[in-house]
């Protein structure tokens, strides 16, 4: 089967993140099956137009906003007739296919609706904007498209909020990773694991833990993602209630992390983490949600985030 893939971004983009994880890590196994594969994206500096990557054929061309328009250039002039079948992938924004590939079976695939995030990552008024009328109008063109989603809570956002009628939820796995032999911390180690960016309010999990430290003045917070927000964070957050300050790390550039702060639930990398941790410390436990990290010792054992992370981590000063 000839496959084409629709992102704004690929693996190589510096905003990639969970989704290009996933995405090319099923492309590529696709292409094991003996499937065509081809991404189109966003173009990147220091990359060709055109590549093939781990039998994967990557297409980029336009930018942040042009890519959409590059993307129906690309099926008028190239794309028409050469698939089988378009996975419009939607970010925020989507391709809007069903408006202009007519004879080609479409899917879309979509890791959460943006809602709330529209604020966090927009001013106003472009946040009310894109909350209220811009996205409806966009989804309002995929309600009898078949979808996947990575969730239960997305693919009911999905039939509540904008009345998708065909939406398929598929589990996010990974590959294995080794657990690393690390002695547990000696002090309350509080860790934040994400993407450094505004939606995923990073500020709220400093301002948790400095309520934290002022009753625990030993404790420790560990930042581990890395993102735009990086800078601002080590400045603002040099002294706290408890006159201590805040450890601020980021992932070794060859790994990849992706939280996300509302949806769709548990992310990929807390969902890694605590398969690929349970082994390590089974007399711990670690309840994640919505960006509050909590004990629960009456749970079923899962392993701290922090174990694992800690020996794939730079300091950044």
């Amino acid at each position: 089967m000839r496959i084409l893939i629709l992102n704004w971004k690929d693996l190589s983009h510096p905003a990639a993140g969970g989704a290009e994880v996933l995405t090319e890590q099923v492309a590529r196994a696709l292409v094991a099956r003996g499937h065509s594969l081809t991404l189109f994206a966003a173009a990147v500096d220091g990359k060709p137009e055109r590549e093939v990557v781990a039998g994967v054929e990557i297409i980029r061309r336009g930018g942040r906003l042009g890519v959409y328009r590059a993307a129906r250039s690309f099926w008028r002039t190239e794309g028409h007739g050469a698939y089988d079948i378009v996975v419009d992938e939607i970010n925020t924004r989507p391709f809007l296919t069903p408006r202009w590939i007519h004879d080609t079976p479409i899917v879309a695939l979509i890791h959460q609706l943006a809602r709330e995030i529209w604020f966090d990552e927009t001013p106003l008024p472009v946040a009310v904007l894109g909350r209220y009328v811009l996205e409806p109008w966009w989804l309002r063109s995929y309600r009898n498209v078949p979808a996947l989603t990575v969730s239960a809570s997305s693919a009911g956002s999905l039939a509540r909020h904008h009345g998708w009628r065909n939406v398929t939820v598929i589990p996010e796995g990974s590959d294995p990773h080794p657990v690393p032999q690390l002695e547990k911390e000696g002090e309350p180690t509080v860790v934040f694991l994400g993407r450094l960016v505004a939606m995923k309010q990073p500020e709220d999990a400093i301002e948790a833990f400095r309520v934290l430290a002022g009753r625990y003045p030993a404790a420790q917070l560990w930042m581990i993602g890395d993102g735009p927000r990086f800078a601002a964070l080590r400045a603002e957050s040099r002294v706290d209630v408890a006159e201590r300050e805040p450890i601020l790390l980021a992932c070794a550039e060859d790994a990849r992390c992706c939280a996300d702060r509302v949806h769709p639930g548990p992310g990929l990398a807390i969902a890694l983490a605590a398969r690929e941790l349970c082994r390590a410390e089974p007399e711990a436990s670690c309840l994640v949600f919505r960006g509050v990290v909590e004990d629960d010792r009456s749970a079923e054992p899962r392993a701290t985030v922090g174990r694992h992370c800690r020996a794939s981590l730079r300091t950044a000063r």
